[in-house]
């Protein structure tokens, strides 16, 4: 249980830390170089997912060496696409529809992503054998 609750706070560090990166390019691109809100936030959000797979195989999750670092990759880069499309249907849902600032929004997508993201990477990426309980 404690190697759970160390790995979740690991999680929890890298995903702040990928959060404030998103949110800061997200905030640089629709703010300075006027991009629709949608595809900025399409463009942060791909740049703070290859900087958390690489934080995130390195510190979080002991993953499967066996299976290559391509298909490791490629199945966190897949995960994340599915977090991007419920990311993007909440921001649409949260800033389009309900008119929320798109700030506020960011965070509240953000909370129900994280949950996604902890349940499949570790399904998917993590070696079965080391897996934290």
């Amino acid at each position: 249980m404690k190697k759970l609750v160390r790995q979740m706070v690991r999680f929890g560090v890298v995903g702040i830390v990928s959060f404030l990166l998103d949110c800061l390019l997200m905030i640089v691109f629709k703010e300075m170089m006027h991009m629709n809100i949608l595809m900025a936030t399409t463009i942060s959000y791909t740049i703070s997912v290859i900087f958390n797979y690489k934080v995130s195989t390195m510190y979080v999750f002991a993953v499967d060496e066996s299976r290559g670092k391509k298909k490791i990759f490629f199945t966190f880069s897949f995960l994340s696409i599915i977090a991007l499309i419920l990311n993007e249907i909440l921001m649409f849902g949260f800033a389009g529809i309900l008119l929320i600032n798109y700030i506020i929004a960011k965070i509240l997508a953000t909370m129900n992503v994280t949950i996604f993201n902890f349940i499949t990477r570790k399904m998917f990426i993590e070696a079965r054998s080391r897996m934290a309980y």
